[in-house]
């Protein structure tokens, strides 16, 4: 069903949309094609497979959208204020990138995502 619905939304907005904006509209004719069948399959899978609430789903898209916000600023500041001339102060920018970012998303999903962190942490330390 899904399927269905986003290819007959990919080809008639494409239709619609390619005189006007040329490659453009075609691929946002795709883009929302694949939001029509992103939705589709979140609806699907909270009422029959998770059994949990969309608000959730919404909860941790939001979160997760702002932590790739605040990672690129972040990245971009760093990367500024690093010097990068060489193989080695390359390697040493990609290093601080790498234990900070981490540093962000860990600190942000132990503190949104506390229960899930716990559990996940337990299942690995047995």
């Amino acid at each position: 069903m899904a399927a269905y619905g986003e290819s007959f939304i990919n080809i008639g907005f494409s239709v619609l949309l390619v005189s006007q904006y040329g490659l453009i509209g075609v691929a946002a004719a795709t883009l929302a094609a694949t939001w029509f069948r992103f939705v589709y399959y979140v609806i699907y899978l909270s009422r029959n497979i998770f059994c949990r609430s969309i608000r959730l789903f919404a909860k941790r898209s939001l979160i997760n959208v702002a932590l790739v916000a605040a990672n690129y600023g972040l990245g971009s500041c760093i990367v500024s204020a690093f010097p990068v001339g060489n193989y080695i102060s390359w390697a040493c920018c990609g290093a601080v990138l790498v234990v900070a970012l981490s540093v962000t998303t860990l600190g942000t999903n132990l503190c949104f995502f506390r229960k899930d962190c716990m559990r996940l942490v337990r299942k690995y330390i047995k």
